[in-house]
């Protein structure tokens, strides 16, 4: 369980060094490229290391598990796959080399939330600690949990000082939280974007995860 622990801080505390001065100083001596390339290597070995040690943890149980949590999971999956599906083919200029973008309405999944890939993570991650109540699964699920709904704000901060004015047009027209933009009239709801294609590329994905879960994870999840 140690091990668990260690690998969930190193996941938080690298990903979170991106957004501290350490980033911008790290860039002036080796360059813009060289850091991505060694920030993607950082980051492949945390999460590998946190997956590890998750999977060699104990099974310690916080609460019995709960039929409820696992209906939850498998109905709202699909939302949570939707997001990060779209959010990872949409031009978004809040991800890393697509600042390009900025000057472009948003458009598809981007008019509900500048973040769909962190707010799917995100509900990735707290519906499987609901469906896991062990105390493994909550260090592993919660400490990608905080990285995606902390990382919002540390992304939109990081974006405000190293893009200024454009960014902040940006925020203007669109919202953290899903919907806030077109309830407040800063944008409307559209099938543009890709977003179509979007929702049966990831009901693809969704099928492909439920029926694939015994290799991917070890647990069965379809029902019976």
């Amino acid at each position: 369980m140690t091990s668990l622990v260690l690998a969930a801080l190193f996941l938080l505390v690298t990903h979170f060094s991106s957004s501290t001065p350490l980033r911008p100083a790290v860039v002036r001596r080796i360059g813009e490229k060289p850091w991505l390339g060694l920030y993607s290597l950082v980051s492949f070995a945390a999460f590998t290391w946190l997956i590890v040690a998750w999977r060699a943890a104990p099974i310690v149980w916080i609460r019995p598990p709960s039929v409820g949590a696992r209906h939850a999971l498998l109905a709202l999956m699909p939302l949570s796959v939707l997001l990060v599906v779209a959010g990872a083919l949409s031009p978004n200029p809040a991800t890393v080399m697509k600042e390009g973008h900025l000057g472009e309405e948003p458009s598809g999944v981007l008019r509900i939330t500048r973040h769909p890939t962190l707010w799917g993570t995100g509900l990735w991650a707290v519906l499987h600690m609901a469906a896991n109540p062990d105390v493994a699964s909550w260090w592993m699920f919660g400490a990608i949990g905080v990285l995606s709904f902390a990382g919002m704000s540390l992304q939109d901060h990081k974006k405000r000082r190293d893009l200024g004015i454009p960014w902040r047009q940006w925020e203007a027209a669109t919202s953290v939280v899903p919907f806030a933009a077109i309830i407040a009239g800063r944008t409307r709801m559209r099938l543009d974007g890709g977003l179509a294609w979007h929702v049966g590329i990831a009901a693809v994905v969704y099928a492909a995860v439920l029926f694939g879960h015994p290799w991917i994870a070890g647990v069965d999840v379809v029902p019976r």
